[in-house]
Parts: C-alpha cells; structure tokens; sequence
C-alpha cells in the first residue's frame, strides 16, 4: 500500500544519473500513519503529508546542512538557510535541490553516495 499524498524528497544532481543511471524502484511496506491526533488537529491528509515532508526534510538539513561541501537550494535556485525557507511545490510539497561543491568530482561522488544511502535507508 503506496501512502497517498505523500511524494519522497526529490534531490536533482546532474551527474548522478550519468554515474549510477536511472533510479532502482525499492518496494516497501508502508502503513497509514494518519492517525487520532491529525484529524484532533484538522488536519486533511495532505497537510500531514506537508508536515511529514517538512519533519523528514528538517531531519536530513540538521544531519548535512553544515557540511561545507553541501548547499540546499529551492527548486527556483534560493539558498535555504533554514527549513522555514522552503515553500511549497506546486503540490504542496516540499521541491528542493542538493547542491554537492567539491574541486573534484570524486569527492562529489563520494559524498552523493553518503546522501543517497542516508537517504535511502533513512539514516539521518
């Protein structure tokens, strides 16, 4: 069962895909987290899809954000500072951009694959 309204952080770096090529489709088993305290809140499910992209985002910019090979850019190019800078996709999610800065690209590749493997097992 696929959580409705709910859309996985989307992170754009060109050479990525040119490197490890188009993205492996992981299954698994997801369960209804909208719960008692959204709906005491009134809150739809998308705006807990919202606060659950949010609370997730948030977790992986305290986890790399200070990294000084890293910028997190919003998906019109503005640096973000803080979590509080992101604004809403035109799903009302969250839309944002790893930026890697590295002189070489092997360290951009190695720290890519830091990022993708926090990402991917959710170990931020």
């Amino acid at each position: 069962m696929i959580l409705e309204g709910i859309r996985m952080l989307e992170f754009v770096v060109d050479w990525i895909s040119r490197q490890w090529g188009a993205a492996e489709t992981i299954e698994i088993e997801a369960y209804d987290t909208f719960g008692p305290v959204a709906v005491e809140a009134g809150l739809s499910r998308s705006e807990e899809g919202i606060r659950f992209q949010k609370e997730e985002f948030g977790k992986l910019f305290k986890a790399i954000g200070h990294w000084d090979s890293i910028e997190f850019l919003t998906a019109y190019g503005s640096p973000v500072e803080s979590v509080d800078d992101m604004p809403a996709g035109p799903d009302g999610g969250i839309d944002g951009v790893i930026r890697i800065t590295t002189n070489k690209e092997r360290g951009a590749k190695i720290i890519a694959g830091k990022i993708r493997a926090m990402i991917v097992h959710q170990s931020y």
